[in-house]
C-alpha cells in the first residue's frame, strides 16, 4: 500500500505510531515496514530499540538501521557495538552496570544483532568503526575477557566490513591476522576456526589486494575448482581477484557409494490386497 502515492503518508504515519509503542510484536513488524519503505525518520527510534528486552525487536532494529543506513545513527550504533563487545570484560572487572546489559538475551541473538551493525559499518565504509571491528578478528578460545555473546556471525561480518572499508589497501596488520584465521584448521586438541570466519577472511584478503597471502589462499584451494567447501571456493574467488586466474564454474559433484546411499532410493510401492 505504501507504494501507492495516495497511501504512502498514511502507512508511514500509522507505522510510526506503532513503533513509538511498547508491544514487541508491533515493534518488530513496524520496524520491518518502515525500513522497507525507507522512512529515515524512524532511525532514531530504532537506535533506542537496540536495547529492547525481546530478541525479535533488538535484532530487527539492527537490521532496520542497516537497511536505512542513516549517517546520524552510525555513532550511537558504534557505541552500542563497542559496549556489547566489551560486556564480559566489564563483568570480569566488576562493572555491574555494563555487564548486566541485555542480560536475558540469548547469546545467538546478540550475535545476530551485532552482525547486522557490523554490516552497516561496512556498507557505509564507516572508518571510525575500524578499531572495534579489528578486535573481532582474533579467536577467543578460553580468553576470560572475551564477550560471551559474540561469536561467528559478528566476527565474520566484522571481517567482511573491514574488507569494504580497506578495499584496495593492503593493511599488513589486518592481513596477517586474517591469514592466521584462514590457516586455523583442526589439529589434535585444537578444534578448527569457525568456517564463516575463514571464509570471510579469504574474501577480505582479496578485497585488500593482499597479494603476499596468495600462497596461503592456494593452499586451501589446491585443485582450483569449486567444491562443497565454502572456504575452498572463497579462496578460489580470492585468487581470481588477485591474479586474474579464472575459477572454473560450478559443476556436478559425484559422490562415491556410502552406507547410507539407500536413503536416496525411493521406497518400494506398498503391495496391493491379495498380492504375495
Amino acid at each position: 500500500m505504501a507504494g501507492k502515492a495516495d497511501h504512502r503518508d498514511l502507512v508511514i504515519r500509522l507505522g510510526e505510531q506503532v513503533l513509538a509503542g511498547s508491544d514487541w510484536r508491533g515493534l518488530e513488524q513496524s520496524a520491518i515496514l518502515l525500513a522497507e519503505v525507507g522512512d529515515h525518520t524512524a532511525a532514531g527510534r530504532l537506535v533506542e530499540l537496540l536495547r529492547f528486552d525481546r530478541p525479535e525487536v533488538l535484532v530487527t532494529a539492527a537490521w532496520g538501521l542497516k537497511r536505512l543506513a542513516v549517517p546520524q545513527t552510525l555513532t550511537p550504533a558504534l557505541a552500542h557495538f563497542q559496549l556489547m563487545t566489551r560486556r564480559r570484560k566489564a563483568a570480569v572487572e566488576g562493572d555491574v552496570k555494563e555487564s548486566g546489559l541485555l542480560k536475558g538475551a540469548p547469546a545467538g541473538v546478540v550475535d545476530q544483532q551485532l552482525s547486522q551493525l557490523a554490516q552497516l559499518f561496512g556498507m557505509t565504509r564507516y572508518s571510525p568503526a575500524d578499531d572495534a571491528l579489528r578486535k573481532m578478528i582474533p579467536r577467543p578460545l578460553n580468553d576470560p575477557t572475551w564477550p560471551e555473546k559474540v561469536d561467528g556471525e559478528t566476527r565474520s561480518a566484522s571481517i567482511w566490513a573491514l574488507g569494504i572499508i580497506h578495499e584496495g589497501k593492503n593493511v599488513p596488520q589486518i592481513a596477517d591476522a586474517l591469514e592466521a584465521r584462514v590457516k586455523d584448521v583442526w589439529a589434535p586438541l585444537h578444534p578448527p576456526e569457525d568456517p564463516r570466519v575463514r571464509w570471510m577472511s579469504a574474501v577480505t584478503l582479496a578485497r585488500m589486494m593482499a597479494k603476499d597471502k596468495l600462497s596461503t589462499l592456494r593452499q586451501f584451494c589446491p585443485a582450483r575448482r569449486p567444491t562443497l567447501d565454502p572456504v575452498n571456493n572463497a579462496c578460489g574467488w580470492a585468487i581470481e581477484r588477485l591474479t586474474g586466474e579464472p575459477m572454473p564454474p560450478g559443476g556436478t559433484i559425484e559422490v562415491a557409494g556410502m552406507p547410507f546411499k539407500n536413503w536416496l532410493r525411493p521406497l518400494d510401492p506398498e503391495p496391493t490386497f491379495g498380492e504375495k
